[in-house]
Order: C-alpha cells, then sequence, then structure tokens
C-alpha cells in the first residue's frame, strides 16, 4: 500500500511572530532566573556602584547632558584620540557586560537542544539580537540621553546626528552576538566601527560613516 505524503502548508505570518515572541518569553525568563542569582551575589557591590554613580544633587537636565556627552563628542566629530578612546572604553564594556552573562543569553543547555529542531533556527539570530537589546538598555542609556538632548536643543543636523546615534548603538549587540557564537566576523564589526570613528571626525564624511555602519 503506498504511502500519501501530504504537504503541510508553510505557517503564516501571524503564526512565526507568535513562535517568536514565545521563544522570546523562555529566554527572557531563562535570562532573568540566571542572572538574579548572580545578583543575589553581588548585589553589595552593586549597590555600592549604583550610590557612586548617581548625583543626587545634580538637576535631572544636567545629568541627561552628562551622560549623553561621550555620544555626542563621538557623532559631532572633533578630536580623533577622544572618539576613538571613549568609543573603545565604552565597546570594551558591552562585550565584558556580555561576558560575564554568556551562558544566560546563551539560553543554556535548553537553548542548545531546542535550536536543533526543525524551523527554530531561523529565530536563532532574531532572538538574539532582541535579547541582547533589552539586555544592553543599560548600556544605551548615553544614547537615549543623547537621543533626548537633540529634541530639546536647536543645533543643526540633529535628525543627522541622531541617526548616526542609532547606527552606532546598533553595533554593539552585533558585536557581542558574534563574540557568543566565537565568530571571527566581530572584529571586522569592530574595525568598521573604529573606522566610522576616524570618518566621523573629518569634514564631510559623514555619509561615508553612516555607510560603513549600516552596510
Amino acid at each position: 500500500m503506498r504511502r500519501v505524503h501530504v504537504s503541510r502548508p508553510p505557517p503564516s505570518e501571524s503564526a512565526r511572530s507568535h513562535l517568536f515572541f514565545r521563544l522570546l518569553g523562555w529566554r527572557l525568563r531563562h535570562y532573568a532566573d540566571a542572572t538574579l542569582k548572580l545578583l543575589l551575589r553581588r548585589w553589595q557591590s552593586v549597590l555600592f556602584v549604583l550610590l557612586v554613580v548617581s548625583p543626587a544633587a545634580t538637576p535631572l537636565a544636567a545629568q541627561i547632558d552628562a551622560v549623553g556627552t561621550p555620544i555626542r563628542k563621538i557623532v559631532e566629530g572633533g578630536s580623533p584620540a577622544y572618539a576613538l578612546t571613549a568609543w573603545l572604553i565604552l565597546s570594551l564594556l558591552a562585550i565584558a557586560w556580555a561576558a560575564v552573562q554568556a551562558d544566560a543569553l546563551r539560553g543554556g543547555a535548553p537553548w542548545r537542544y531546542l535550536r536543533t529542531l526543525p524551523r527554530l533556527s531561523r529565530f536563532e539570530t532574531g532572538l538574539d539580537l532582541t535579547l541582547l537589546l533589552i539586555v544592553d538598555l543599560p548600556l544605551l542609556l548615553p544614547f537615549a540621553a543623547y537621543g533626548i538632548s537633540l529634541l530639546g536643543s536647536a543645533r543643526s543636523g540633529g535628525s543627522e546626528h541622531g541617526l548616526l546615534a542609532l547606527a552606532l548603538g546598533i553595533q554593539w549587540p552585533i558585536v557581542q552576538q558574534l563574540v557568543l557564537r566565537g565568530s571571527w566576523a566581530a572584529l571586522l564589526v569592530a574595525a568598521s566601527a573604529l573606522m566610522a570613528m576616524l570618518a566621523l571626525c573629518v569634514d564631510g564624511a559623514r555619509e561615508f560613516a553612516l555607510v560603513l555602519l549600516t552596510g
């Protein structure tokens, strides 16, 4: 007796979106459980750092401007030495931030199994980047502060500066993802970002910098 193979129709867009957010929810729960244990072990150090870096007597507007200053000086051009130094320090901090949470970000042993199942591997890159964007929110505060300062200022080129800052901020999750996967492509992305830093310090090279960051 011949077996009749009935091909299943491909899942709809809504079904794929539903599965993506279910998987993202699972990854976030796993991350929260894993990092909560780490935070409980290091709560004294975390509390000390928060007390040191929170200037309670400083007005909110001044705090926002101070937090966004490194990104402003990088995006709006100026000293190449400052731009490269600030970007290297911030990038190394972002890589270290991901490295100390590597297993939680990778999803642990359960995710290593799930990624072998059919039709789930296609979501891996999107899930990794979305999770990293959420986890990186504390690191992205300088970009948010710079964006807020642009909204409240009358400086020319605000939209261009905002677009460049957004393109720069996206570099970190991409590099972190490649580092967590052990890919040498992380060096290429990091090198492109450094070249963009130098281009931002040269008059008339902003479009080239944007191409490097988005291409």
